[in-house]
């Protein structure tokens, strides 16, 4: 498939424009989307905070100051033996374990290295009141002020609590750390996509000048563009118009001459009188050639669409060519898929096309060979898979190069015959036109055996559009 020029900077404009613009939608959504994004990150350290990290600090400072107040009920006791600090203190020990108990559970959440603390803390403290218990059991005379086993043990429990403290202290300075972080992150992200945006917006807004500055010059362009065909069917027919008349003049007077009648003529004088006949008819169909091209591109041509039977219109025009088949000993031969065959069309243009199409068969097919027109429906060639009605003009000429089938639609586009026959490259140029305006298409599929130049029509004229041209 070709792509033009025109297509492809099109193509590129719409994705400068797009690029643009999907950035700026791109922003927006990232603009909505981090909060919720931040909040998904930080919901969870939050919770640790609230939950796990700040109450077991504070559990661990319930044991502190059971402690404390432990080690200062039993020096009461010791040196005054108040009984009423003993019953303080066992109050205090109850709260202590029910500090253990909740705090117990949330260790687990902190890492090995905080629960390995708690746990030893436990152990230092179980084996604390165990002797602590035994030394309040004791008779008076043999308790001592300062039992160097307590003390030890009470000293390597207050270090336990600190280490702990401290782990319980880091991991909470992690998480709080990891929310500063998450909150310094989006701020940044925040700002580089509001930057974005805004620079996208602006790049948009000089895209969108740009745009309508391209489209304005488009339009300028295609309006010279139409002047320059109108201006040029205009010449044209001027100078068709101005040609015609001189011409038939010449081809009457030639014609007079070779009829003799204005007296006998010698035979090199008739001769002569024959080659001029011949170039001024040639002359004249190509000045036909150049006045119907000039009405199909102004869009003069005039588009009369009615209910076609398909064999009424080959049917004749095959017999109009058949006196011409036979001198060049070709074989001309009609097949119609159904005699109830018909279709909403312009008779006239169909008729138009293929006397160009037959003409050339026969004009490029050697001597001895065969002509076949086909008419039947079939699936469209192009991605609509539409039934179209599909008219087959197929030679067994020597085929056309496959280097020059795309132009051989072109304007003054000719091949030379094997019988030297000239021709004026227009034919096939006007038939591709007038098929384009019947709402179809003309297309050729050639070999070194022969050519097929299909013709294509909707079974309803009245339904497809009319590119350039009135009705």
């Amino acid at each position: 498939m070709h792509i033009s020029a025109d297509d492809s900077r099109f193509a590129h404009d719409r994705w400068r424009t797009w690029l643009p613009l999907g950035a700026v939608i791109l922003a927006v959504f990232a603009l909505v989307a981090l909060p919720v994004v931040r909040a998904i990150q930080v919901r969870p350290l939050y919770e640790e905070m609230t939950t796990v990290s700040e109450p077991s600090r504070s559990l661990l400072t319930r044991i502190h100051v059971a402690l404390a107040l432990e080690q200062s009920l039993l020096r009461d006791f010791i040196e005054g033996g108040d009984s009423v600090a003993i019953v303080r203190y066992r109050k205090v020990v109850v709260d202590e374990r029910r500090a253990y108990q909740e705090l117990a559970p949330l260790v687990v959440r902190l890492g090995p290295g905080i629960r390995r603390d708690f746990e030893q803390l436990r152990e230092l403290e179980v084996a604390w009141h165990r002797e602590i218990d035994k030394f309040i059991d004791r008779p008076s005379p043999q308790r001592f002020a300062r039992d160097p086993k307590h003390a030890r043990i009470y000293e390597d429990m207050l270090l336990t609590a600190a280490r702990l403290d401290e782990g319980l202290n880091a991991a909470a300075a992690t998480r709080r750390a990891a929310i500063e972080a998450t909150n310094n992150a989006q701020v940044w992200i925040t700002f580089t996509v509001g930057v974005i945006a805004l620079a996208t917006a602006v790049l948009i807004a000089w895209i969108g000048r740009r745009l309508r500055s391209f489209a304005m010059s488009e339009e300028s362009g295609r309006q010279i563009l139409e002047e320059a065909i109108e201006s040029r069917a205009r010449l044209i027919r001027g100078i068709t118009h101005d040609l015609r008349n001189p011409l038939q003049t010449i081809t009457g007077s030639a014609e007079m001459l070779a009829e003799e009648m204005p007296g006998p003529l010698m035979p090199a004088q008739l001769e002569m009188v024959q080659r001029i006949r011949a170039s001024a008819r040639h002359l004249l169909s190509m000045v036909s050639d150049l006045l119907q091209l000039s009405m199909v591109e102004g869009g003069k041509l005039t588009i009369r669409p009615v209910q076609t039977a398909v064999a009424e219109v080959l049917e004749p025009l095959i017999k109009s060519y058949q006196s011409d088949a036979k001198s060049l000993r070709l074989e001309l031969n009609l097949e119609v898929e159904s005699e109830e065959l018909s279709l909403v069309t312009d008779p006239l243009r169909v008729t138009q096309i293929l006397q160009n199409l037959i003409s050339n068969a026969l004009k490029y097919t050697p001597s001895g060979g065969r002509v076949m027109v086909f008419a039947g429906m079939r699936t469209s060639p192009d991605a609509t898979d539409a039934e179209l009605l599909a008219i087959d003009v197929t030679d067994t000429g020597h085929g056309i190069p496959e280097d020059q089938i795309d132009s051989i639609f072109d304007e003054f586009s000719r091949l030379e015959t094997h019988r030297g026959l000239p021709g004026s490259g227009l034919g096939l140029a006007i038939a591709r036109r007038l098929a384009v305006l019947l709402g179809g298409n003309l297309t050729c599929v050639s070999s070194p055996s022969g050519s097929t130049f299909t013709l294509w029509l909707p079974r309803d004229r009245r339904g497809t559009a009319e590119p350039g041209a009135a009705s």
